[in-house]
């Protein structure tokens, strides 16, 4: 999952960490560039994004994520979640768009639920 709000990313974690099976592996970062480190190394069942992070047009890391990990889950978290940026984000790849201060749990049994599909449990 990748936001820059420290907080947000504990919370994150924590509520995706107790939602998934026992051995699944959730990584966090701040920023788009340690995220796509964390993809060198990981095959990522499913990816939360913020739409804004410092320095960085939500549009763009879209584009950039999406072209890294094309069968991947993609779902976009944002306290932006204007009809505008949903259709943009659905068109340049994000499977789901969810406002933050709406749909926070709804993310993550989205989320959770992919994985127990891909983990077959």
């Amino acid at each position: 999952m990748v936001d820059d709000s420290e907080v947000v990313r504990a919370r994150l974690v924590a509520l995706i960490g107790e939602a998934v099976p026992r051995g699944v592996d959730v990584h966090a970062a701040d920023n788009v560039d340690a995220a796509l480190a964390v993809l060198e190394r990981v095959e990522a069942t499913a990816i939360v994004l913020d739409f804004h992070l410092l320095g960085e047009d939500g549009l763009d890391v879209l584009a950039r994520v999406r072209s890294r990990t094309p069968r991947t889950l993609l779902v976009v978290l944002t306290n932006d979640a204007s009809e505008y940026h949903r259709r943009e984000c659905v068109d340049r790849g994000a499977d789901h768009f969810f406002d933050k201060s709406h749909d926070f749990e709804r993310a993550i049994e989205v989320v959770a639920a992919r994985v127990r599909a891909t983990r077959g449990s």
